[in-house]
Formats: C-alpha cells, structure tokens, sequence
C-alpha cells in the first residue's frame, strides 16, 4: 500500500500529511476521521481479506492506506447524505443539529429525528442530562459542559468522554443496549441546581 506518514516521502501516491492515527499514544494505530488515508489505497495490493486486527480489508470500496482498515467512522456514516452537506457542521436534514453531534450520538444520517432521548431534568436541587452515544463512534470527543451565562468562555466540563472511556466515572452512567443500537447515558450535575445554569452537549473530531 502507498505510504501515508509525516513528513511524507516524496513519490507518486504519497500522502505528505499526518495520517490522523486514533489514540498512538495507547498504540491504536487506528485510522480517525478526516484522516487522509481512508479508501486512499489500492485493491490490487490488498493481498488478505482481513487486515492485522482481523477487520474486513475493504470496507468502503477501497482499502485504506497502512496496516489497520478502519470501521468507516464519521466518513462511512456520512456516505448516506446526499444533499453535499456533509461536513461536520453541515445540517444535512435540515433541523439545525450539526452531522457530528447526530453521528456521535446514533442519530440518523438522514432523519430529522431531533436526538431522540435528549432532555435535562432538574429534580430536587440535582440536574441530570440525558442523551444517547454510539458506542462505535470512536473518532469523536463528547463535552458535557454547563454555563451560568450564555457567555461563550463561561463553559465548564462536567464530563468527557474520549476514545472509548469517560473522563469522570463518578457522575457519569452509560447503559449499553443491544447490537448496533446507542447506549444511554445519564450525567449528573456536581454543583446543585442554580436558578441560571445553562447545559450543552459538545462533540469535536476527535
């Protein structure tokens, strides 16, 4: 397979630019998206119908670069817009929620489903957020953020979940449904309810 490393070899199918590996701090030399070496291989060079981790070689109709094929991610989920709004940011149905933010949390690429399972509730002095995350959906970085304003350098993490843990365990609850399906999760607020708090869920790549 034609190299994609930093700094690039010079040559013909040489990708000079960070290959936008998962986690190679932990050696997951997965491949994230946008990185620049999905579906940029060759077939014909693809010599085992699996890679080293066993994953199918193919996966989107053309081999990615490298020894690991990636599971698609955000660009596989992408593949069914068809509007051209298909950017992190774009709202390719058209209600306003960002693709990423749909992507992380199960939602359809295509469905105006509003982030079904999305909702803050405040019960005796305690918040809970609750909404749904892919469990597949390792190439983005979920923020669980609260303000005491609309002031946008008020934000404060409450949680944080990032390559396949959450940053805080103690006032985070994910329950794992079936095959396929998003797991449900329930963050709760450290600090009692104020009268002027404000929540937002915040996804990022990665």
């Amino acid at each position: 397979l034609w190299p994609c490393s930093w700094p690039g070899p010079p040559g013909e199918g040489h990708i000079a630019g960070p290959p936008e590996f998962l986690n190679p701090v932990v050696e997951d030399f997965r491949l994230r998206a946008p990185s620049p070496c999905i579906d940029r291989g060759d077939n014909a060079t693809a010599l085992t119908r699996s890679d080293v981790n066993g994953t199918p070689r193919v996966v989107n109709g053309t081999t990615d670069m490298g020894a690991l094929e990636s599971n698609g991610g955000y660009a596989l989920w992408a593949t069914a817009i068809t509007n051209g709004l298909n950017g992190f940011d774009d709202s390719a149905t058209g209600d306003g929620y960002p693709n990423l933010v749909k992507y992380a949390t199960g939602s359809s690429a295509t469905g105006r489903d509003q982030l079904a399972g999305t909702s803050v509730i405040r019960t005796d002095g305690v918040v809970q957020m609750f909404f749904n995350r892919d469990p597949e959906a390792l190439d983005v970085t979920l923020h669980v953020e609260a303000n005491g304003g609309l002031n946008a350098d008020g934000w404060e993490i409450i949680a944080t979940h990032r390559f396949g843990s959450w940053s805080s365990g103690a006032n985070v609850i994910e329950t794992v449904a079936g095959a396929s399906q998003p797991s449900a999760v329930m963050v709760t607020d450290p600090k009692p309810a104020e009268e002027r708090r404000f929540y937002r869920l915040r996804v990022t790549s990665p």
